[in-house]
């Protein structure tokens, strides 16, 4: 509370005067509410002698709500904490509920770096087959052309504004559905190709991807254990992220041009970039993340003395006849005492798969200021719920809400 005493000075002048400083001075205070409204109270005293009133005048706070949003997260995130520790044995219950006996049994991808050498050229020759449809077609989804828009400022004007780049915006292009649904549709196709492909190779089943908790109907367990999962990790992963903003600026070039779109009004580039962010990618960074990587490293250190073993991987008989690599494949697929015991919580072979896997996703999001920080912390938590639950589906979800809320709170700032 202040008292703010109007001076001598400024009690001159005419009552009709409109610009009059003394109209709107005397007494002064703010009061703060936690549901985030300023509400501020002042007694104003106009010169005419004997007439004091007030007034009550309520403004919004720069908080915002996308902070208010966040501040919900943690709390509910405490509380699920405090449920969890002392409801262990109900959460221990939906956890292993979401996920699949035959993976935890071997919660490896096994396969050989032979097979993730063939990954990463078939991803290759795919970026580059979409970027030549795109082209034919027309569009750029992933990377949406630029549009240069010059100033029409007067010369003169422009001569003392030669900081701006010569007053020149990139724009990024609106994209349109055909451009998300060639690249959706892209990246279905290669992935049911690696499936099919370490299924002939290896015989791989598809609990080895992920996919046996999904494929034995354990869609509403992996619902409940998403939403579980959601409120343990996400919050401190934002409130990392929130922390880390302060001292490095947070960019992304997704945000920038969704910005740009809802100030233009392009509802339908700000919904397809929304459901591409919130769920194709989250899809495509935990099969990649997840299963492939974390699943071979699984498999080398479980089979690293069997240098065969983790390169060539288990071949079958009739494609090691076809490379002819009868006696290479009889070695990789022999059963001795090189494989190592099952490693327990407390090893360093255990943590091993997920500390690796969970820096290359955070190293995957270099450039966007603090963000890989936060995601390396999230890759903790996720590869440690896919070592001990094998469900991608489960995975997938809690990155999706998390991108979601993301966009969601960034649009509201």
């Amino acid at each position: 509370m202040s008292w703010i005493a109007p001076r001598s000075s400024q009690c001159r002048g005419s009552l009709r005067d409109p610009t009059s400083v003394v109209d709107r001075s005397a007494i002064q205070w703010t009061v703060w509410v936690c549901s985030g409204v300023q509400v501020k109270m002042s007694w104003f005293a106009p010169r005419a002698i004997g007439s004091q009133w007030f007034a009550l005048r309520t403004k919004t706070i720069f908080w915002g709500m996308h902070n208010v949003i966040l501040v919900l997260l943690l709390v509910i995130s405490l509380i699920a904490w405090v449920l969890t520790f002392c409801c262990w044995g109900r959460v221990q219950r939906i956890w292993y509920g979401a996920g699949n006996k035959k993976f935890l049994k071997q919660p490896n991808l096994d396969v050989g770096i032979v097979f993730l050498l063939f990954c990463a050229n078939l991803l290759a020759m795919s970026s580059l087959g979409w970027r030549w449809i795109d082209q034919q077609f027309g569009g750029a989804a992933s990377a949406p052309k630029a549009e240069t828009v010059t100033s029409s400022a007067p010369v003169e004007d422009q001569a003392d504004q030669k900081t701006d780049s010569d007053k020149t915006d990139i724009r990024a292009k609106p994209p349109t559905v055909s451009n998300y649904a060639s690249a959706w549709g892209l990246g279905l196709v290669v992935m049911g190709v690696m499936v099919w492909t370490s299924h002939g190779l290896y015989g791989t089943r598809l609990f080895s991807w992920g996919c046996g908790a999904v494929g034995e109907g354990k869609l509403l367990a992996t619902l409940v254990a998403s939403w579980l999962a959601f409120f343990l990790l996400v919050p401190p992963v934002l409130l990392i992220h929130e922390v880390a903003t302060l001292l490095i600026p947070y960019e992304h070039a997704t945000i920038h041009s969704m910005s740009q779109w809802r100030a233009e009004r392009e509802w339908l580039a700000v919904g397809l970039t929304f459901l591409n962010t919130a769920c194709w990618t989250p899809l495509v960074e935990e099969f990649g993340f997840r299963v492939v990587v974390q699943g071979f490293l699984e498999q080398y250190f479980t089979h690293r003395r069997n240098f065969l073993r983790w390169v060539l991987g288990p071949l079958q008989l009739a494609p090691a006849k076809l490379f002819g690599l009868e006696q290479a494949a009889g070695v990789a697929n022999r059963v001795s005492s090189d494989a190592a015991p099952r490693a327990g919580w407390g090893t360093w072979r255990f943590w091993a798969p997920v500390v690796i896997s969970s820096f290359l996703f955070a190293f995957a999001h270099y450039g966007q200021g603090p963000a890989p920080l936060p995601l390396y912390v999230l890759g903790l938590g996720l590869g440690f719920l896919y070592k001990t639950t094998g469900n991608l589906g489960l995975c997938v979800l809690i990155h999706a809400y998390l991108n979601g809320l993301t966009l969601t709170r960034l649009l509201l700032s």
